[in-house]
């Protein structure tokens, strides 16, 4: 199948993508691979998506992501989610990315948790958040609303009774945060 076409495998069924053998979905160049659809993607075995490269797995056009089910989501490892582009990334659905084991979440490149959106973080479960890194959490901090340096340049772009709103606003999340029962947060 390596000299397939995009516009050969555009018209293969959900059906004949699952025929196809493992090896044949490893030789699919990148392309091709960025040609699946949705619907092609999502009728991919387990064991079919394990032998993507992360290379391919970048090929996979954002816009189809959301095409993969929960159960191949929970498959993938964390070298393949890692070879998705950042535009992809934040097109994972929650629903697939709180499938994730610890390994997964533990194993996410520093560039993976930096295109995480503040949904996806926040869906994130407790257990999936104790195996982050220092080094994800400052990932994710990077691009947070709330790392100090950017909090500053926002607050000095608000007009005065906007600010003040603001500061009283994260001086209750910080009351909450404070006050709630160890392990919680």
């Amino acid at each position: 199948l390596g000299a397939v076409s995009t516009g050969q495998i555009a018209q293969l069924s959900s059906a004949q993508m699952q025929a196809l053998t493992t090896g044949q979905i490893a030789g699919l160049s990148g392309t091709v691979i960025g040609a699946l659809t949705k619907d092609q993607l999502a009728a991919l075995s387990t064991d079919q998506l394990s032998k993507l490269t992360a290379t391919q797995f970048g090929a996979i056009s954002a816009l189809n992501v959301p095409g993969f089910t929960t159960g191949q989501f929970a498959a993938i490892t964390s070298t393949q989610i890692n070879g998705l582009g950042a535009d992809s990334i934040a097109r994972i659905e929650t629903e697939d990315l709180v499938k994730l084991g610890t390994d997964q979440i533990a194993g996410l490149s520093d560039a993976t948790i930096s295109a995480l959106t503040r949904t996806q973080v926040a869906a994130l479960s407790t257990e999936q958040m104790s195996q982050l890194t220092a080094r994800q959490f400052g990932a994710m901090s990077a691009t947070s609303v709330l790392e100090t340096r950017r909090l500053q340049l926002l607050l000095k772009r608000l007009r005065p009774a906007a600010r003040i709103r603001a500061v009283e606003g994260l001086e209750i999340l910080a009351s909450a945060a404070l006050t709630s029962p160890k392990g919680e947060l």
